[in-house]
């Protein structure tokens, strides 16, 4: 009964109408069509990874003379060859890890 009138008044158009020129009763239908409760289930996995050693192994690295340099620009070039593994590093687009250009210090 409830579909032939909804068909009678219009079906889909009228209920278009109905959305525009009454959104409150609009919604309360919406809301009488959805369900109750639902239930989800949800799975993530996380990953801790400890990069200390890394950071250490780094900071030794830039201690070393020679480890900081200039190119003819003047900007400053990191020259690590002993630097940490590939994952630890600033990725560039050749793959490679050191030298590093870095952007010219502000005065």
């Amino acid at each position: 009964m409830i579909e032939g009138a909804l068909q009678a008044a219009g079906g889909q158009e009228y209920l278009t109408r109905q959305a525009r020129e009454n959104p409150t009763a609009f919604m309360g239908l919406i809301k009488g069509l959805l369900p109750k409760q639902f239930s989800a289930e949800i799975k993530a996995q996380t990953e801790i990874v400890d990069k200390r050693r890394e950071i250490d192994a780094l900071v030794e690295a830039l201690l070393n003379p020679g480890a900081v340099q200039r190119s003819p620009a003047g900007a400053p070039l990191l020259n690590l060859p002993d630097a940490p593994p590939a994952e630890s590093r600033l990725n560039r687009p050749d793959g490679r890890g050191a030298p590093i250009e870095l952007a010219p210090e502000s005065a």
